[in-house]
């Protein structure tokens, strides 16, 4: 992955400063790091968009995967970063108790202790159906999430005439879901039943919410099955490492025939309706 981005840094750079006379590259690179270079295929020529800002770095990664590395600091260290980065560690409330410049400092020191490969910044991944959700925060990804389950629900639900089951199944969902799942039932129906029972789920009581959260999840598993190995890292880690373990679980690194495309619609439909209606 270094050497891919160090690839990637030189086509930025050379898109900048070398466009006009290409073919004198080739007369002094070696062959096979010629041909590395052009199947580099990227437009941009902002190479500033290869560096690392810590500020930036630190907001596109959940809390979740950096705390573990913290904690294998020392006991001092650790109270330090407690301090610097509270909302990290789950005090929404708290402001940090040092200046930027002390924060970048401390973001660049985790950041080298940081285990993973670096991979392509969102901004310059190839566009697709799915790249909209680059553009998220952790929040936003997991009300998407909540929303693709309506599509779990919406079959069973038109088979319910028991307006008081009706009722406790809509008690149990948020006004954005409730709003969505409406939309859905005013649609003509455009998937097969799926083997969900409402009644069974209910029986779970307070679990019937997480039960559907994760029939989401899936459902967004499928949506990104066949994404490039960059893409889906982003999101991974824009989710809390519980979440980001049961998509990995689940995304697999082909398209699954019927399901992906299927899922890869009721997301492009759930952004849709989250920027053009509003629950009531």
């Amino acid at each position: 992955m270094q050497q891919h981005n160090g690839s990637l840094f030189l086509r930025l750079l050379l898109n900048r400063y070398n466009k006009d006379k290409p073919e004198t590259l080739a007369n002094i690179m070696p062959k096979d790091e010629h041909d590395t270079l052009q199947a580099v295929d990227i437009a941009s020529s902002e190479p500033q968009l290869m560096l690392f800002l810590p500020q930036t770095w630190l907001a596109s990664i959940d809390g979740s995967w950096l705390v573990p590395a913290v904690e294998k600091m020392s006991k001092p260290l650790q109270e330090v970063y407690k301090k610097a980065f509270p909302k990290l560690f789950g005090d929404k409330e708290a402001k940090s108790s040092y200046s930027q410049t002390v924060q970048d400092f401390l973001i660049t020191y985790l950041h080298g202790l940081w285990k993973e490969e670096e991979v392509t910044p969102k901004v310059l991944l190839p566009m697709w159906e799915l790249s909209p959700l680059l553009q998220l925060s952790r929040q936003e990804l997991l009300d998407i999430v909540d929303l693709l389950a309506m599509h779990d629900l919406v079959e069973d639900m038109r088979q319910i005439v028991d307006k008081k089951l009706l009722q406790t199944v809509l008690q149990h969902l948020t006004a954005e879901q409730q709003h969505y799942l409406r939309q859905l039932l005013r649609q003509k129906s455009r998937q097969k039943p799926t083997s969900l029972s409402i009644r069974e789920l209910l029986k779970e009581g307070k679990k019937f919410p997480q039960m559907l959260h994760k029939l989401g999840l899936q459902r967004l598993a499928f949506a990104m099955s066949g994404a490039t190995s960059d893409f889906c890292w982003h999101i991974l880690h824009t989710v809390d490492l519980p979440r980001a373990k049961f998509l990995q679980n689940h995304i697999k690194q082909e398209e699954v025939p019927n399901q992906t495309p299927q899922a890869l619609g009721q997301v492009q439909h759930i952004i849709h309706f989250l920027k053009t209606e509003t629950a009531p």
